[in-house]
């Protein structure tokens, strides 16, 4: 299937096509994240970036994306 919902060929959906469209929802999450912050003056620093794409595609859990992104913060009191 497509992302667009669309039957390609005919072929019914499977486990590896939906795991593919669960990762690119999650990398466009990311995107609309970092531009979001961008339209708000901010710099989402690049290894922030890269953790949080990390943990969309599932190299890494959210937790260590977001144990990633603090110690790039650490100097900032939470």
């Amino acid at each position: 299937m497509r992302t667009d919902g669309k039957m390609d060929n005919m072929r019914p959906m499977n486990a590896n096509d939906q795991e593919r469209d669960v990762v690119f929802a999650r990398l466009e999450a990311v995107a609309s994240a970092v531009a979001q912050q961008r339209l708000e003056g901010l710099a989402v620093p690049p290894e922030v970036v890269e953790a949080m794409e990390s943990a969309a595609r599932g190299t890494i859990t959210v937790d260590e994306g977001v144990q990633a992104a603090l110690r790039r913060f650490v100097h900032v009191p939470l």
